[in-house]
């Protein structure tokens, strides 16, 4: 019983180290973010976001300088993307959840509709899908 309270009073402090230690930074203001409009898969214009590399730290990135409009958020670690970053819609809804290693897509990569249910999954190595067998 005493280990358990202590784990989790131990994940409880690096919750809070990690929520007081989050950076809000707008999108347009930030030299290490580069948006840039790219032809989608339909033919359509699709924003692309790339970043870094950039200062360590677990970032919160705005499109608008009154931090109304998430658009995503994550941590990085030596300059790269590291571990769960979530992509969000317009109106605030989570569209995108994937994991990365060192810049890349390790890991889960998922998208959701907008009820929040998961409409494709896939695991990813070195930002290539992984192909069940």
């Amino acid at each position: 019983m005493k280990i358990f309270f202590v784990s989790a009073f131990a994940g409880l402090m690096l919750l809070c180290i990690q929520l007081s230690a989050q950076v809000a930074v707008h999108v347009n203001d930030c030299s290490w973010i580069t948006v840039s409009l790219v032809d989608g898969p339909d033919g359509l214009p699709v924003s692309t976001t790339e970043i870094g590399p950039g200062p360590d730290g677990y970032y919160l990135f705005y499109s608008d300088a009154s931090e109304t409009k998430l658009l995503m958020e994550g941590e990085l670690g030596n300059g790269l993307r590291q571990g769960l970053w979530k992509y969000f819609n317009p109106d605030g809804t989570l569209y995108c959840r994937c994991h990365y290693a060192n810049g890349q897509l390790n890991g889960l990569y998922e998208t959701l509709n907008p009820d929040g249910t998961v409409s494709m999954s896939m695991m990813m190595l070195n930002d290539s899908p992984v192909e069940n067998k």
